[in-house]
């Protein structure tokens, strides 16, 4: 009864909360898979609410039941992984807990609210990132798995996520391209690929045009590039499942499925 005071002192009923609640709880787990796993971006309490199959919009403050106790019908499970998932975002924003750091594994596309809930995140890299630290996901929430390997990827795709790569490599360690094609150079990531063509094949990423001609060097290029990632960690060596996310949050145009396929080919 306690609990439900603030929603009484608003004007709502006992009878009105009472109902609101029992609705909510009746579509808690009926969530529309047609719908929020395809929205390219979410706000970062929804992304979570999906990944405990909790439809999002049961969550929502009505009327008759304010934010907390909407909230509160998802249960601790659901605020344990919002705690983890906000302190992993990252991004140029400030919100209700201060400054985000530059650099993390969520990236922030653009601020929701000034609750770190509300920042709007990838629905890709989340997936990925979700997936990468070992969180179990609902069917109609997980990446599809089984990708065989080169079967999607073109040109464009591998040109896309080359430019989302360079983007994460100067976030993270702060160097210039020029620097990158050094590194590559000297412990031949890159399997014989001189200093003009890696030029190429990133200016042509950076400007994001596609050029047929390139698409053997950019799978060299790719991952040449995944190896710089592999070990920019301070931590140890990152695996597939990190650097995936952290280049599908640099890349909204790609799913983590597609950026998956770039790097699985041959």
């Amino acid at each position: 009864m306690k609990d439900l005071l603030p929603e009484l002192l608003n004007g709502s009923t006992l009878k009105e909360v009472a109902a609101s609640i029992a609705e909510r709880k009746a579509r808690l787990h009926a969530v529309n898979w047609g719908k929020w796993p395809h929205l390219p971006e979410l706000p970062l309490w929804r992304l979570v609410a999906q990944s405990l199959g909790i439809e999002p919009s049961a969550l929502s403050p009505t009327e008759h039941i304010d934010e907390h106790d909407a909230i509160a019908l998802a249960g601790q499970p659901f605020r344990d992984r919002l705690e983890v998932a906000m302190a992993n975002l990252a991004g140029p924003y400030e919100d209700d807990r201060g400054p985000l750091p530059d650099v993390g594994a969520l990236m922030v596309v653009r601020p929701g609210s000034h609750k770190r809930e509300n920042a709007w995140v990838s629905t890709s890299a989340f997936r990925a990132w979700a997936v990468a630290i070992g969180w179990t996901l609902p069917a109609g929430f997980a990446p599809q798995k089984n990708i065989e390997p080169g079967t999607h990827a073109s040109t464009a795709d591998r040109l896309a996520v080359i430019a989302a790569m360079l983007d994460t490599i100067r976030a993270t360690r702060g160097i210039s391209q020029s620097r990158v094609i050094v590194e590559i150079e000297e412990a031949d990531l890159a399997k014989g690929l001189g200093k003009a063509t890696l030029e190429k094949v990133f200016a042509a990423a950076n400007r994001g045009e596609a050029e047929e001609k390139l698409s053997d060097a950019c799978q060299r290029c790719v991952r040449a590039l995944f190896s710089v990632l592999e070990f920019n960690d301070p931590a140890g060596p990152a695996d597939r499942a990190k650097v995936i996310a952290a280049v599908t949050g640099r890349c909204p145009g790609l799913s983590s499925q597609r950026v998956s396929e770039v790097l699985a080919a041959p």
